[in-house]
């Protein structure tokens, strides 16, 4: 296995745990887990579970395609393709950040 394949399996590696974390929050079991959050000043505890679940199952296939980037585009290209994700996970984040506030009383 050449070193971009191998670098491509580790992407996919850790996006599996994104996708899995997604899939729990979205369930409604995990609201527990956000730091910051107090569960008893959520008002909407559904819609806050569906919010976090997908912006992290996002965050996950996101690195889906950035993985075929890595095994196949020569290795110039790659660093345009890394910056392109971090910038778009970064999106991602503030808007996770940013919506958080919606289902929080004050």
């Amino acid at each position: 296995m050449n070193e971009q394949m191998l670098a491509a399996l580790v992407v996919l590696v850790a996006a599996a745990p994104l996708l899995v974390i997604g899939f729990y929050f979205r369930s409604g079991r995990a609201l527990h887990l956000l730091a910051g959050v107090d569960p008893k000043k959520v008002r909407d505890p559904a819609g806050l579970g569906r919010f976090v679940g997908q912006s992290l199952i996002l965050l996950g296939l996101l690195h889906v395609p950035f993985a075929g980037v890595v095994a196949f585009l020569p290795e110039g290209q790659i660093l345009v393709a890394t910056l392109g994700l971090v910038v778009l996970v970064g999106l991602v984040v503030v808007r996770l950040l940013f919506g958080l506030s919606r289902f929080v009383s004050k």
